[in-house]
């Protein structure tokens, strides 16, 4: 058999993909455990945003690692959220009002 540096880099291609998508995996399940778990929270508190029609609008606020999220209050928390989205690079998700960071 006869390797040429083309099925090398084919093969270190593969390898590298692998690689990636486990790791890819591994960080999804800890940032949905992370989600998941009530008690890591490093911050909660209400967030005053101010809107375009010159009204301002409080949000309850939940910062945990990596992620921040948005309720429209801490009732809605606690009770479960009905109507939100989490943002995660450009793709919407239905969950709570969020940015991974």
């Amino acid at each position: 058999m006869r390797l040429t540096f083309s099925s090398i880099d084919n093969d270190l291609t593969q390898v590298q993909k692998r690689v990636y998508r486990k790791e890819k995996k591994k960080a999804a399940k800890e940032i949905l455990t992370t989600l998941r778990d009530p008690s890591v929270v490093l911050m909660a508190d209400y967030l005053k945003v101010r809107g375009m029609l010159k009204s301002w609008t409080k949000f309850w606020c939940v910062l945990k690692p990596g992620v921040l999220i948005l309720y429209k209050s801490q009732k809605q928390k606690v009770s479960g959220v009905r109507r939100s989205q989490e943002v995660t690079g450009g793709h919407r998700r239905s969950q709570a009002t969020g940015l991974i960071c």
